[in-house]
């Protein structure tokens, strides 16, 4: 695509990229998107300034989506649930910036949808970034918008999140919090690692 090599940009009146976008059918859109995440994943080794237009793209995209309605079934919320998985889960973003996509996705769809990537990417950095993953995984549990089979199909990722935070004293009552509020929803398997810890986080 000409706009990777730097040979086009983004916006403009005559933006080739924008017409794509305002013509194209959602299939298109889909497949374009998948593409993109997928080459990202199993590619080759990709240029940083690559990298960094692709960086430029998802957020120039992103600020399109959210004047646009987002029908539960529609081609921009798929998009929006497939894409930033894709994105954070290559492992070719800085974490901040990819915890800020995440927190960006959550507050546009209440939920992280199905991609797999995206707790399997919260278990690798949690060690370095424990508050800020607390802080997305609360929200996750606790949006309406959740899909119900989550805390049982991620179960395992999820309690490797909740373990760091309760062994982190500082984050310890977020954890501690996060457990409870999804038990009172109805999701009492994270509640066995409350009695693995002490009373006391400082004991």
């Amino acid at each position: 695509m000409r706009y990777w090599g730097g040979l086009i940009e983004l916006d403009g009146e005559d933006s080739i990229i924008r017409d794509y976008y305002a013509n194209s059918s959602g299939e298109a859109l889909k497949q374009l998107a998948w593409n993109i995440a997928s080459g990202l994943r199993t590619g080759p080794d990709i240029p940083t300034a690559v990298i960094e237009r692709v960086r430029l793209w998802w957020e120039w995209r992103m600020a399109m989506l959210a004047g646009a309605p987002v029908g539960p079934e529609s081609p921009e919320r798929r998009e929006l649930l497939d894409i930033p998985g894709a994105l954070v889960g290559s492992g070719r973003f800085p974490a901040t910036w990819c915890l800020d996509q995440l927190d960006d996705l959550l507050q546009t769809t209440g939920s992280f949808g199905r991609n797999t990537h995206v707790f399997r990417y919260l278990t690798s950095i949690v060690e370095d970034h424990t508050g800020p993953v607390l802080n997305l995984l609360q929200q996750c549990l606790a949006s309406p918008s959740m899909d119900p089979w989550l805390p049982g199909l991620r179960e395992a990722d999820i309690s490797t999140l909740l373990r760091t935070g309760l062994q982190a004293p500082e984050h310890t009552m977020l954890a501690r919090g996060i457990i409870n509020r999804a038990a009172a929803r109805g999701y009492q398997q994270f509640r066995s690692l409350l009695t693995a810890q002490p009373a006391d986080p400082a004991s």
